[in-house]
């Protein structure tokens, strides 16, 4: 199991959140496994109670061998940046994965 920090900034953050957080962190990063080496899951409200699109998550991935991937969503609904910024994150470690794998399967030019 992946070990997923999540800090919140000037945001309620709720056992709900968290745990939909956490869930969907875990979902979206299961088929890297061993690979990763840390998640952090950083969740702000920019403008507090005066509302706005200002809920923000930033999520920062290091991943053995592939180095650092970071992402961020903003958006009104904590909820919707958390799967916005998840699904970032997937997709940007799915193409580091390949570009990597692709280098190996590229016989060598003699």
């Amino acid at each position: 199991m992946m070990n997923v920090e999540i800090v919140g900034t000037n945001l309620s953050t709720s056992a709900a959140l968290i745990e939909h957080t956490h869930r969907t962190v875990q979902s979206a990063l299961a088929r890297f496994g061993r690979r990763i080496k840390r998640v952090i899951v950083r969740l702000s409200d920019r403008n507090g109670h005066r509302g706005g699109p200002d809920k923000r998550c930033r999520v920062d991935l290091v991943m053995h061998k592939l180095g650092s991937v970071h992402v961020e969503a903003v958006g009104f609904d904590a909820y919707a940046v958390v799967d916005e910024a998840t699904g970032k994150i997937r997709n940007v470690a799915n193409r580091r994965l390949e570009r990597v794998q692709q280098r190996r399967v590229q016989p060598a030019i003699a």
